[in-house]
C-alpha cells in the first residue's frame, strides 16, 4: 500500500509531498493513538514535528492536489524518470 502525503518544510518555507509505503497495512488510515503507541515502542520521546494527530493531517491534501493526482496516469521508473530542472 502507498500513501501520498504532504507536510510543511520549515527549512524551505513551503509544503512538500512524500509517498509513504507498507507492506502490511495502509499508513494513512492508522489512528493517531497507534502513531503514538508505535513512536514510544520505538523510544523516540520529544518529537516535536511529528506525532498521531499530526501524521492525520499529512493526508488530508487539498483538493488541487488530489485532482491532479486522479489525473496523471504516466508511471515513473528506473528506465522512465521524470527531470525537473529549471533554467
Amino acid at each position: 500500500m502507498v500513501a501520498a502525503c504532504a507536510v510543511h518544510m520549515p527549512c524551505f518555507v513551503a509544503p512538500w509531498g512524500f509517498c509513504i509505503a507498507s507492506n502490511s497495512a495502509d499508513p494513512s488510515r492508522l489512528s493517531p493513538a497507534e502513531v503514538d503507541k508505535r513512536i514510544a515502542a520505538r523510544s523516540l520521546p520529544g518529537l516535536k514535528m511529528y506525532d498521531g494527530v499530526t501524521h492525520r493531517g499529512m493526508f488530508s491534501l487539498p483538493g488541487y492536489v488530489r485532482d491532479a493526482m486522479e489525473r496523471q496516469t504516466r508511471i515513473i521508473t528506473d528506465k522512465d524518470p521524470l527531470y525537473l530542472y529549471s533554467a
